[in-house]
């Protein structure tokens, strides 16, 4: 039982690290030479903090071999909750900035493309299922 217990927190941590590479590689792709200097700093800042937040998730899951004490553990731990919410936060942001530009890029820009953005960002919330941490979402405040 405890080996398939490790087996599955290791097989979810593998899972977790994919999906943080795999939105990484998708924003490393973004032509960084149509942002603004603003919205580069917050493409930048986007994925610093998906970067740190693994770094931190590393630290406060790591195996109970000594490596990471408990005030590290403890430390690590109260971080990542402060970087998921700027992450939050700053998602928003990111996902604007990349609505814009993917409008930009088929060429639907000024009324339009601000308006192809905002109805995007509808679905998105109208759609959401898992219970969101954004507008009217059930998550801790």
């Amino acid at each position: 039982r405890y080996t398939r217990m490790t087996n599955h927190f290791a097989n979810m941590r593998t899972q977790q690290l994919g999906r943080a590479q795999n939105k990484l590689d998708i924003l490393a792709s973004v032509d960084v030479n149509r942002l603004s200097p603003k919205q580069k700093l917050v493409h930048e800042q986007y994925q610093d903090l998906i970067a740190r937040q693994e770094e931190l998730r590393n630290m406060a899951f790591a195996p109970d071999d000594g490596s990471v004490t408990d005030e590290e553990r403890m430390a690590a731990q109260q971080e990542m909750r402060e970087v998921g919410q700027k992450l939050r936060a700053v998602a928003q942001q990111e996902r604007e900035i990349l609505l814009d530009q993917t409008a930009r890029s088929f060429g639907v820009n000024g009324e339009a493309g601000k308006e192809l953005v905002e109805t995007v960002k509808q679905v998105y919330q109208a759609t959401e299922s898992w219970g969101g941490f954004g507008r009217g979402g059930g998550g801790r405040r």
